[in-house]
């Protein structure tokens, strides 16, 4: 039975600081999309604001998931973690793309349909933490690279590697409290994430990709 909850009335909202943390995730995603677009956007930095957009609509989705369903299971609950889980797969899938050449889309596309069957047929997290994997490593790496500045950012290969943290901790199960649990710590870390690839991606030039 899951004891982290507050009652307002006749109103019971499940896991409070899970559904602020994510809420707060969703509220900065949209304050970098904001800020990107009052700027003159690269076709890259696009590319890195629907990654914004498409991660805070996963987060927001989440927040719901947990706010609402004190067991998870059901028909309301996975369509909430489901399409959480989606919304995280199109995120992913606009980084790469703003990484890759315009020759890569097609292909990028396919993965993220294939990604889409994978989380409905198995309707299993592990699908994501996989689909991140694989897909974000490439990205950080080559934006650790030196000699394409303006295309890369390491601040954003830094912000990519910090994002792997919450994985850790959701996997050890590090928490401080029933009521800020390892899924809490693990949004502090991906706010710091969020933060750092935007400074990276507000810093890119006004060029299309070479690689």
């Amino acid at each position: 039975m899951n004891d982290n909850y507050i009652t307002i009335g006749n109103f019971t909202l499940f896991e409070p600081t899970t559904v602020l943390t994510d809420v707060i995730v969703s509220i900065l995603c949209i304050y970098i999309c904001v800020t990107l677009r009052k700027n003159t956007l690269s076709d890259i930095q696009k590319m890195w604001t629907l990654f914004f957009l498409f991660f805070g609509l996963s987060t927001l989705v989440g927040g719901c998931s947990h706010a609402f369903y004190q067991i998870h299971e059901g028909v309301g609950y996975k369509l909430f973690w489901l399409t959480m889980q989606i919304f995280n797969g199109a995120a992913v899938m606009f980084a790469q793309l703003a990484t890759y050449t315009k020759k890569a889309k097609q292909i990028l596309v396919i993965q993220f349909i294939v990604f889409v069957f994978a989380v409905l047929f198995f309707q299993k997290f592990i699908v994501v933490i996989i689909n991140n994997i694989i897909s974000l490593i490439p990205v950080m790496l080559l934006n650790f690279q030196k000699e394409k500045k303006a295309i890369f950012n390491k601040k954003i290969a830094y912000g990519i590697l910090i994002s792997f943290a919450p994985a850790l901790i959701h996997g050890f199960k590090i928490s401080f409290h029933t009521f800020f649990n390892y899924n809490d710590i693990a949004h502090i870390f991906i706010m710091l994430s969020l933060y750092i690839i935007f400074s990276g991606v507000n810093e890119l030039e006004n060029k299309f990709i070479l690689f």
